[in-house]
């Protein structure tokens, strides 16, 4: 249920849609309505779109669980890295750690001191909108057959 209350794509509006989004994942529901919706469904907008979508993604990560069997648990990689150790560096998590991680398109990653040192201007809202104008400087339209206008003309009756 992304339709919320905040007539803005802020905090609140983070808040209401996965409030509203999780229980119903929770409980089996495979359909939500509201993407990009604001203001009780009275405002759209692209940019609280693709952070739904980005949330609906996260969501359905979320909800496939996560493999506890022997091979992904890797006991014995444990005896493997000494305490202090990195597992990152073991031929087993290079294998695995791409099918347990969630990836957003969207968020802004970098560090504190990284986001102060670039004009603290970049963000997640900066990275949403660089993702709209480049699918939209990269869209293109299908061709419509011209037969489908012709039964476009006979049902419309011009």
């Amino acid at each position: 249920m992304f339709a919320i209350d905040s007539p803005l794509s802020d905090m609140q509006a983070g808040l209401e849609k996965i409030g509203g989004s999780l229980l119903p994942m929770l409980s089996g529901a495979d359909f939500s309505n509201g993407m990009g919706m604001l203001g009780k469904g009275m405002v759209h907008s692209i940019e609280s779109l693709v952070v739904d979508s980005e949330a609906a993604s996260y969501l359905n990560r979320m909800m496939q669980g996560f493999q506890c069997g022997e091979e992904n648990l890797a006991v014995d990689i444990y005896k493997e890295v000494k305490p202090m150790g990195s597992f990152r560096s073991t031929k087993h998590t290079f294998e695995h750690f791409r099918t347990e991680l969630w990836n957003s398109r969207v968020s802004y990653k970098k560090s504190y001191s990284s986001w102060a040192e670039d004009g603290r201007k970049n963000s997640m809202k900066s990275n949403v909108n660089e993702f709209i104008e480049a699918a939209l400087e990269s869209h293109q339209s299908p061709e419509i057959p011209s037969h489908f206008f012709n039964e476009f003309d006979k049902v419309i009756g011009t």
